[in-house]
């Protein structure tokens, strides 16, 4: 099942339908969404049914999981919602990755194509690394964050719980970025940031948080 049925929904069903090891690990017979919005998948093309809200969803015993919405405090809500009901999430890596050694993947988290980790990086749980995401040597990102495409966090930079990266976002070695913070498309960081604030710019500066 794919909880969320909007856009990164359906590139997540197109990913997964991509990684069959993926499929055959988990013994997948069925895809379906599951979205409040019944209709989301309507106009675009064949995708799986909507088969219902998240409210009267009951995870079944042999169900697998995979949260496919971008906003963490959204995703966060939806997991322990389903999590409560004994959903099972599982940890999605695109056959296109490339995963080094030592590496941690947190229960949940969503690993898009085309997306690199070298070694001795922890990722923690429910995160999604959007295509293209960079991640160097000792990185360390804690849950329920968010990398859109082509972020590149260069080594031993650390990411709190929480935070939403724009696309194309730069980090450079060793900087430290607190829990929920939000980065501007296309910013490079260059000085460590402290929790819930936003940033944006070449190099990125504070910014006034729209929520």
């Amino acid at each position: 099942m794919i909880v969320g049925a909007g856009g990164f929904g359906r590139e997540v069903y197109a990913w997964v339908m991509q990684t069959p090891e993926f499929v055959e690990q988990h013994d997948i017979k069925q895809i379906a969404f599951v979205d409040n919005n019944l209709k989301a998948t309507e106009g675009y093309g064949e995708y799986p049914s909507v088969i219902g809200g998240v409210e009267e969803f009951q995870p079944g015993r042999d169900d697998v999981l995979l949260c496919a919405v971008g906003n963490p405090f959204i995703r966060q809500k939806l997991v322990e919602t389903l999590k409560a009901r004994g959903g099972r999430f599982v940890t999605f890596v695109h056959r296109s990755a490339i995963i080094g050694l030592h590496n941690v993947l947190g229960e949940g988290s969503i690993v898009c194509p085309n997306s690199v980790l070298t070694v001795n990086i922890t990722v923690g749980q429910f995160v999604i690394l959007n295509v293209g995401s960079l991640l160097g040597h000792d990185v360390q990102i804690g849950d329920f964050v968010t990398l859109s495409p082509h972020c590149d966090l260069t080594g031993g930079v650390h990411v709190g719980s929480f935070c939403q990266f724009g696309t194309g976002v730069r980090v450079i070695p060793g900087i430290k970025i607190a829990e929920d913070v939000k980065v501007g498309a296309g910013s490079v960081v260059i000085r460590n940031v402290e929790a819930r604030t936003a940033v944006f710019g070449f190099p990125a500066k504070k910014i006034p948080r729209r929520s």
